[in-house]
C-alpha cells in the first residue's frame, strides 16, 4: 500500500463515519443504543471478585433450597406412613367390627 491509497481508504473510512453520524436514527434504534449503552455500563461494574461472590451466595441458596426441600419431603412421607397405617389400624377395627355384628346375628338367631 502507498502512501495515495491510505489517504483515500483514510478518506473513505471518514466519509462513512460522518453519513452514519449525521443518518436519521429511528426510535428503534435509539432505544437499542440506550439498551447497549445501560448493559456497557453495568458489565463494567462486574469483577472477578463479585461473580465469585454471587456464584458463592447462589450455591449456599441452592444449599439451603435442598435442605428445607429434603426436610419437607421427608415430613410428607412421614405423614403418608402415618396414613398407611391408620389405614391398617381401620381395616383390623372394621374386621372386629365385622365379626361382632357376625357374633351378633348369631345371637339374634
Amino acid at each position: 500500500m502507498d502512501k495515495n491509497q491510505i489517504k483515500n481508504d483514510f478518506s473513505s473510512l471518514l466519509k462513512n463515519y460522518y453519513h452514519q453520524r449525521h443518518e436519521v436514527i429511528t426510535k428503534e434504534e435509539s432505544v437499542a443504543k440506550v439498551k447497549e449503552i445501560n448493559l456497557l455500563e453495568t458489565a463494567r461494574t462486574y469483577t472477578p471478585d463479585n461473580i465469585i461472590k454471587g456464584l458463592g451466595t447462589l450455591q449456599l441458596t441452592f444449599a439451603d433450597t435442598l435442605t428445607q426441600w429434603s426436610k419437607k419431603l421427608q415430613d410428607e412421607s412421614e405423614k403418608r406412613s402415618q396414613i398407611e397405617e391408620a389405614i391398617e389400624i381401620e381395616k383390623k377395627r372394621l374386621k372386629n367390627l365385622h365379626q361382632v355384628k357376625l357374633a351378633a346375628d348369631a345371637l339374634y338367631l
